[in-house]
């Protein structure tokens, strides 16, 4: 029983790597190199990824700590570079339309920020992991994407917003600084592509873990190819249209992934371990 759990999670944390790095070429493709074929950007974003997980954990979380500073820096450069274009009226009146819209947009967020379950598989290979570490991570990201939707909403307004498939990027691109200074959209296309490696080289070194003890594996390095192009030709007939993508993302992924395997599935198996701890036999 255990092992099919682990072998089911291994899939989802493999299946979800299509999740990130299918928009991450679509966002280099439409915005840069729109003649590339999208099956070659998604191939070299996996193989990149595929590298990372490949040296292993250390490399990965020594590498995240300049990318996350990075990260936090554009996000400051885009709302500084946009603060003239700032209108203040495009926040009231709050909840114009009652709470039940607020907790329809609540659905898609919840969905992603439930990935924080990802930290138990790498909880054993860690040593100073608690559970302030956790929150807080999940606080902080709360705050970043808060920050990006209130600098969005400040420009764009709440319906503007929602024609553009990647608004960040087009905030970027209206952004100056002294009326001269522009192209951050390369910043973010730059920062982008960077977080997009990383958070699949995380998800993909979690699917080789749990495949590595599922089949006792003593190189689970040995897995890293074969995934590298599975998960390239899985992403192929999905990859041309970004339409569906963006409507996967949105309205399919939470509802499929937060009663299973982002909750149901570790929720049961945390019932179950109180119980067995709890028993008369244990």
């Amino acid at each position: 029983m255990g092992n099919l759990i682990a072998l089911g999670y291994a899939i989802f944390f493999n299946v979800t790597v299509l999740t990130i790095v299918v928009p991450g070429g679509e966002m280099i493709k439409s915005a840069f190199m729109p003649e590339t074929p999208m099956f070659v950007l998604v191939f070299l974003l996996t193989c990149l990824a595929g590298y990372a997980a490949y040296l292993g954990l250390e490399p990965l979380a020594r590498f995240n700590t300049f990318v996350i500073p990075l990260m936090i820096l554009t996000f400051l450069v885009i709302g500084v570079a946009n603060a003239k274009n700032f209108n203040v009226d495009q926040l009231f009146p709050p909840l114009e339309h009652g709470i039940s819209p607020v907790l329809a947009g609540m659905i898609t967020p919840i969905g992603w920020f439930d990935q924080v379950i990802l930290a138990l598989i790498f909880a054993p290979e860690v040593r100073h992991i608690t559970k302030r570490t956790l929150l807080w991570t999940v606080i902080l990201n709360a705050f970043a994407l808060e920050y990006l939707i209130v600098v969005l909403i400040l420009i764009m307004g709440p319906t503007l917003a929602t024609f553009y498939e990647f608004p960040t990027l087009e905030l970027t691109r209206i952004a100056t600084v002294s009326g001269s200074i522009r192209g951050y959209d390369a910043l973010v296309m730059t920062v982008w592509v960077t977080a997009v490696s990383v958070k699949a080289a995380v998800w993909i070194y979690a699917g080789i873990i749990l495949l590595g003890d599922i089949f006792q594996l003593q190189s689970r390095r040995s897995l890293v190819p074969p995934l590298v192009i599975l998960l390239s030709i899985s992403a192929f007939p999905g990859m041309d249209n970004i339409r569906e993508m963006s409507y996967y993302g949105k309205s399919v992924w939470s509802q499929y992934a937060v009663p299973t395997f982002e909750v149901g599935i570790p929720f049961l198996l945390y019932v179950l371990s109180f119980l067995k701890q709890h028993s008369p036999k244990s």
